[in-house]
């Protein structure tokens, strides 16, 4: 028997004496998110024509490279899990009479998580409240400190972690605070397959700002600063900045010698949305 399988249109001379194959592979959607969006379902379909098929097969490969990785053997996968982040080609293969027929690629992007989902986690906002009070609780009449960490993301555990609190340098009343957050961490495997349970990533940083409630001047600005933005921005990542809540309202400041008891949000550093699609 010949066996013709193919994703477009059959000519009447190539159905001759031929058995039709037509190999898809259904995919839910085309744009994942790691942990928010992460499940997607896949099918391999066989159409136009009866036949038996002997194994099936569903293959992932990252858009720029040629080697394919098996995610199934199965007609189909449901769901299954973008864990890693990466613009990939998605492929199905049904093997009938011997010959492996397979889809064309099917394109999935699969990308970090945005500001937004990442402050609504209730870890996220449990161990940046954490450190706010410990801010708070590091303020005294001569002396105060920022805190911070890099925020990271768990896909094998689905969850957020961080690195170890870094804690900035005491400062008196009379001067501005800061933090040095080490350099971005490495994600874990730096270069996962894209077939891999998972990975831990860094998808934000963090840092607080300290009371004024010792201090005397001018208001200062609350939200991020400058040079805040500015890190994010070459670190491509979205910042949280835990800080008080402007008052008045309107004037985009606090005044010195605010009550540490005021008001506080969390505040997004305008480097990026989200980390880019690697």
């Amino acid at each position: 028997m010949k066996l013709l399988y193919l994703n477009g249109t059959v000519t009447a001379q190539d159905a001759v004496n031929a058995t039709i194959v037509k190999v898809d592979l259904d995919v839910e959607k085309n744009l994942l998110t790691l942990k928010h969006d992460r499940d997607c379902d896949l099918e391999v379909m066989v159409e136009l024509a009866s036949v038996t098929v002997d194994e099936y097969k569903i293959e992932i490969k990252r858009t720029i490279e040629s080697t394919w990785y098996s995610m199934a053997t199965s007609k189909t996968l449901t769901p299954w899990y973008g864990n890693i982040a990466g613009f990939f080609h998605l492929r199905g293969m049904a093997k009938i009479n011997r010959v492996e027929c397979y889809s064309t690629n099917v394109v999935v992007t699969n990308q970090f998580p945005s500001y937004t989902q990442i402050v609504g986690d209730t870890i996220v906002q449990t161990d940046t409240a954490t450190e706010w009070a410990n801010t708070l609780t590091d303020c005294t009449t001569n002396q105060r400190r920022e805190r911070g960490f890099w925020i990271l993301l768990n896909t094998i555990n689905d969850s957020y972690e961080h690195i170890p609190v870094t804690l900035g340098p005491w400062v008196g009343p009379s001067m501005g605070a800061s933090i040095p957050l080490p350099t971005r961490p490495t994600d874990t495997p730096a270069t996962p397959a894209p077939n891999v349970i998972g990975a831990t990533c860094s998808v934000a940083s963090f840092h607080t700002h300290t009371p004024t409630t010792y201090r005397t001047g001018f208001p200062r600005g609350v939200g991020p600063s400058g040079p805040d933005n500015n890190a994010d921005t070459s670190d491509q990542v979205p910042g949280v900045v835990y800080g008080y809540t402007e008052n008045p309202v309107g004037s985009g400041t606090i005044p010195m010698v605010h009550p540490e008891t005021d008001p506080a949000q969390r505040y997004h550093s305008t480097g990026l949305t989200r980390r880019p699609t690697p």
